[in-house]
């Protein structure tokens, strides 16, 4: 139980869902995501169990309770994104999610269990094996609009805006009476125009033309023509590394190994299993979310290209089962993988309690505590937010001021502790802050993954603040 416990503090449906849709969407980062998602729980594992000291609590409590409030965020955010997909009200899949998270009674190895299940029908519903799944989608010429697809029926629904971008002649059909945006260039010159249509009306766009869209909004699509934001081809899709080359992709691996591996430290190894047998079994739980997400990615790319319109969101991916298996029992498997999905993110909270019951102290507190983390979350996940960018955030925030701690085999100072976790909050609201307002590819990595200044820095301050032996 200690090593269940263990793995679902880390396989959270963000991150299983969200490295699934980074390796659909075809970047760069999706193989080393993959990797990290073992590599997280073994960092944690080779120290074994920590327990820290008493005084200690005062630089643990407030970090912690800040970390799981954005992963909890992060989680019911995803669940609105969910509940929008299938047309229903964000606010239902936040308050059933919160609800759910607030019983606290699934097991986390049957969420797992479910999910290989459903990806088993899948798999079964193409006729196809992962691997000559995979062969099928790199030997694509392009990512095309099926028959079967909704887009091309009754139209689908953008739950965010966004930008659409196209690559070939493309007759466009509005399916509801917004406001969307014409971007032309021609010649070197770039005009806006206004296309306010009503339902049934349409727009022909040509190559390089783009359309911007409010959330909400509903099209419809030509069927064979080149799905929007998708790869050129599918060697593209399967080749990531085409492209990604320079100082900037350099730095972003770097981003995402810091944010992953040292945040996984203070969320992971105060509980990791004492025993070898438990380790193995955490170890096995996280390979098999890595491949249980690299497959269902694969999968997608198949039976789904239509998922690349807009932004690749993760919470989208749960709908694959309704499209690659079709009919009553495709939408019952969809139900299926959102419970599974479910008992990923109520395991994972039933985890964060046990953190942040710690702090409590035996004051009879613990229960008022968890209930306005979780609360604050709930409020917050109302508004839409991309899951991955809070996940980011939250792991990003261990990883620069309680990872270091972590990281130390010897007891620190609580003057130490303060100092050097404040100085790696205070590099990571920078790497934060400025990274976004500044311009190129480096300053926006460094804003995408501020644990690059903040996990440096606190560090720094520990060595510099360590007493040296006489």
């Amino acid at each position: 139980m200690i090593a269940f416990r263990f793995a679902s503090l880390w396989l959270g449906p963000v991150l299983v869902l969200g490295v699934a849709a980074h390796l659909y969407a075809g970047g760069s980062a999706g193989p080393l995501l993959v990797l990290l998602v073992v590599l997280g729980p073994c960092a944690a594992l080779l120290g074994g169990r920590t327990e820290r000291a008493a005084e200690a609590s005062r630089v643990l409590a407030p970090l912690t309770l800040l970390a799981a409030l954005l992963l909890l965020s992060a989680g019911l955010a995803l669940f609105g994104d969910i509940a929008s997909g299938v047309g229903a009200p964000r606010w239902r899949g936040v308050v059933i999610a919160a609800g759910c998270a607030f019983a606290l009674t699934v097991w986390p190895p049957a969420a797992l269990l479910v999910a290989w299940l459903v990806l088993a029908a899948v798999a079964h519903a193409s006729g196809l094996g992962p691997m000559a799944a995979w062969a099928s989608v790199a030997s694509r010429s392009a990512f095309c609009f099926e028959t079967t697809s909704p887009w091309v029926r009754s139209g689908g629904t953008f739950p965010t805006a966004g930008v659409l971008t196209f690559s070939e002649p493309h007759r466009v059909q509005a399916a509801s009476p917004d406001v969307f945006g014409v971007i032309v260039s021609d010649g070197g010159t770039t005009s806006v125009e206004e296309w306010r249509p009503r339902p049934g009306a349409a727009i022909t766009l040509r190559p390089g033309d783009r359309l911007s869209y409010p959330a909400g909004a509903r099209l419809i699509f030509e069927t064979g023509r080149r799905v929007p934001g998708a790869p050129r081809s599918g060697a593209a899709w399967a080749d990531p590394a085409v492209g990604a080359s320079g100082a900037g992709e350099f730095v972003r691996f770097l981003g995402l190994a810091l944010t992953f591996v040292v945040g996984s430290f203070p969320l992971l190894r105060p509980g990791a299993p004492p025993t070898r047998a438990g380790a193995a079994v955490g170890l096995a739980l996280a390979l098999a979310a890595a491949g249980w997400a690299e497959a269902w990615a694969v999968y997608a790319a198949w039976a789904a290209p239509d998922l690349f319109l807009g932004t690749v969101r993760a919470g989208a991916l749960v709908a694959l089962p309704s499209l690659a298996v079709g009919g009553p029992w495709g939408r019952r498997l969809t139900g299926v993988l959102v419970v599974a999905v479910l008992g990923l993110f109520v395991a994972g909270a039933a985890g964060l309690r046990e953190r942040i019951a710690v702090f409590d102290r035996g004051g009879g507190h613990d229960l008022a505590l968890w209930s306005g983390v979780l609360g604050l979350a709930l409020v917050g996940s109302l508004w839409p937010h991309e899951p991955w960018a809070l996940l980011v955030l939250a792991q990003g925030l261990l990883a620069s001021t309680l990872g270091p701690l972590a990281l130390m085999s010897s007891a620190i100072p609580v003057r130490t502790q303060v100092m050097a976790s404040g100085l790696g909050l205070a590099a990571f609201a920078v790497g934060a802050l400025g990274g976004r307002a500044s311009g190129g590819a480096v300053a926006a990595t460094l804003g995408a993954y501020p644990a690059l200044l903040g996990a440096p820095a606190a560090w720094a301050a520990l060595r510099l603040a360590r007493p040296r032996p006489a």
